[in-house]
């Protein structure tokens, strides 16, 4: 197991307690491009959505985690203002909670379930590792490989200094590890050379 699996781990049990009391209320990318255009919405319905959203972050009553695919979503937003305004959003709405990626999700999932089906004790309940701080969820492949000559107190360290960080302040100060989707060109990249 690499380190920074290791530290996430052990940081999704602190944070499963820090937000164990609150709900966890999962908004794919539409809700999020309301929440950042809040302030333009004409439609009563819309407004009124925003209003209670924004209502239930105030009373401390429900935590916005997003997971990798939401934040890919985002990133896919064409326009880098906008883009920044939503990460500001989620930056809020979040606290920096995250889901981790899906790859870990299913693993402890299903390791979860194994146990269950072999009646062994199981230590801990997925829902209490499946959490994660935003920017090291979304940079994990990145932030992996920059830590791993390190010796383990300074990727501690460094992971540290990477999880005080908000999305908006990673994703707008270059040298960026995030660059916008060039959607329609990455797809012909990916393709390129290669016959029907």
């Amino acid at each position: 197991m690499l380190f920074i699996d290791k530290y996430i781990e052990k940081e999704s049990l602190n944070l499963y307690y820090k937000y164990k009391d609150q709900k966890k209320i999962y908004l794919d990318l539409k809700y999020w491009i309301l929440l950042r255009d809040e302030n333009k919405l004409s439609d009563d319905l819309n407004r009124k959505l925003t209003t209670k959203l924004n209502e239930l972050l105030a009373t401390d009553k429900c935590i916005f985690p997003i997971s990798e695919n939401t934040f890919i979503e985002i990133m896919k937003q064409g326009d880098q203002n906008r883009r920044n305004q939503m990460l500001c959003v989620v930056d809020r709405f979040s606290k920096g909670l995250g889901i981790t990626n899906e790859e870990d999700r299913v693993k402890k999932e299903f390791r979860y379930w194994l146990q269950s089906k072999q009646n062994i004790p199981i230590s801990k309940p997925v829902s209490q590792l499946i959490f994660g701080n935003n920017c090291l969820i979304t940079g994990y492949p990145g932030y992996s490989v920059m830590a791993k000559n390190l010796s383990e107190d300074l990727q501690s360290d460094f992971y540290n200094f990477v999880s005080s960080l908000s999305l908006h302040t990673i994703c707008a100060n270059p040298p960026s590890p995030f660059e916008p989707f060039k959607g329609k060109d990455d797809v012909i990249a990916l393709n390129k050379g290669k016959d029907g």
